[in-house]
């Protein structure tokens, strides 16, 4: 009796899932990705300009509107390089700076030796 109920269970999932899938499907979703640090607003709004021109551009296929984005794209990753580029440099001089350092003791008791038995 335990199989047989145990059986028929499956078979109801297996056919009400196949119906639930053909007319419900499982939609995919975009997540976003982590932010980046250094992706300012005036930055964003490039981006958005850029994206406006590209659909404009490409709706119209007219000589301005592709001039115009191509402009902003070339801005955009300009302007990505160098804010990528100054937040590395800053971090890195962070790390550097030992005014900003606080000892780490974990390194200092890796600096000293261990007995020898």
């Amino acid at each position: 009796m335990e199989s047989t109920s145990t059986e028929a269970w499956i078979v109801f999932k297996d056919l009400f899932l196949t119906v639930a899938d053909k007319h419900a499907p499982v939609a995919a979703r975009r997540v976003r990705g982590f932010s980046v640090p250094w992706l300012t607003p005036s930055i964003k709004e490039l981006i958005t300009g850029r994206d406006y021109h590209h659909k404009k551009a490409i709706k119209t296929n007219q000589e301005l509107p592709w001039s115009k984005y191509k402009r902003l794209r070339n801005t955009v990753s300009k302007k990505m390089k160098k804010a990528k580029s100054d937040y590395y440099s800053s971090r890195l001089t962070e790390t550097q700076d030992p005014e900003n350092n606080v000892e780490n003791p974990e390194r200092n008791h890796a600096k000293q030796k261990m007995p020898m038995r």
